[in-house]
């Protein structure tokens, strides 16, 4: 694949519908879309799809073990959307109770959306962080499980309110996963590197993004070192990394050996495990 090709546009290929799945009523959505296209904003946005689900649904009836990981996984993205949705409440009536005695609110509204729908989650903000931190906690957890995501977060035009979303950056999001990104990998635009640069080299010790050698596109490092956090000493950080690497290590290795010779499962694995190694090279060497 061209270089060139992760860093154009790619030509419109699927329309989302109002609630980010084809709809059955074109009409109706056509006439949303009209009246909210006034209302787009310039957002962040990842779009994110499990892949493989038909298999690890199937894999379900067979393991009980892996059918209760899924399911608790699956709940997470459901109560991790609704509790960002009602941070945001929360937030909004803390800030108009301060207005209503007269004062100046020292916080801002929260502006992070996110909406989960069957093996696919859709996350944006007007900040980059906020939607890079999401990610990662989510798909790291699933990595874990061994559970691979492959997706795309984007910069550009967006309604997204709730479970409603739609518009360009949605399009584009989608078209990078599913044409371009090939491999179990989180593809980000120029914008999203430019913006995210700072932290890639001052705070993630430039390795939150990585550029593939082969195509030269830009992906999230899901296994990079973990952000900083004031309530963790060094040491304890490192040393939940390295169980965290250790952990991934035992379960690619556990669905290599079961993928047998099927080698569209393998190819993604190993690229997964080819990642893997070279932050357990990094890991020992800080």
């Amino acid at each position: 694949m061209p270089k060139k090709q992760c860093m154009k546009a790619i030509a419109p290929a699927v329309a989302f519908g109002c609630t980010g799945r084809r709809t059955d009523r074109p009409g109706e959505c056509r006439r949303r879309i009209q009246r909210s296209r006034s209302s787009w904003e310039e957002r962040f946005l990842a779009l994110v799809d499990i892949l493989e689900f038909k298999k690890i649904v199937e894999r379900m009836a067979e393991d009980p073990r892996f059918y209760r990981t899924v399911h608790n996984i699956l709940k997470s993205l459901d109560r991790q959307a609704e509790k960002f949705s009602e941070e945001k409440r929360a937030t909004a009536r803390s800030i108009r109770a301060t207005r209503k005695r007269g004062r100046m609110p020292l916080i801002f509204p929260a502006r992070l959306e996110m909406v989960a729908f069957s093996d696919t989650y859709i996350i944006s903000d007007t900040d980059l962080l906020p939607v890079l931190d999401a990610v990662e906690r989510i798909s790291s957890s699933l990595l874990a499980e061994s559970i691979l995501s492959r997706g795309a977060v984007v910069y550009g035009s967006v309604y997204h309110k709730g479970r409603v979303v739609f518009g360009p950056a949605v399009n584009r999001a989608h078209e990078l996963e599913s044409l371009t990104a090939v491999y179990p990998r989180i593809l980000i635009d120029d914008a999203v590197r430019g913006e995210g640069w700072f932290d890639h080299e001052h705070r993630r010790q430039g390795r939150l993004f990585l550029q593939d050698k082969n195509d030269g596109c830009w992906f999230l490092n899901l296994l990079a070192p973990p952000f900083p956090r004031r309530e963790l000493s060094q040491f304890l950080a490192k040393k939940e990394y390295s169980v965290f690497l250790r952990r991934v290590s035992e379960s690619l290795n556990r669905e290599i050996e079961l993928a047998g010779g099927r080698l569209p499962e393998l190819s993604k694995l190993r690229w997964a495990q080819t990642q893997l190694n070279e932050n357990l090279v990094f890991a020992s060497s800080v």
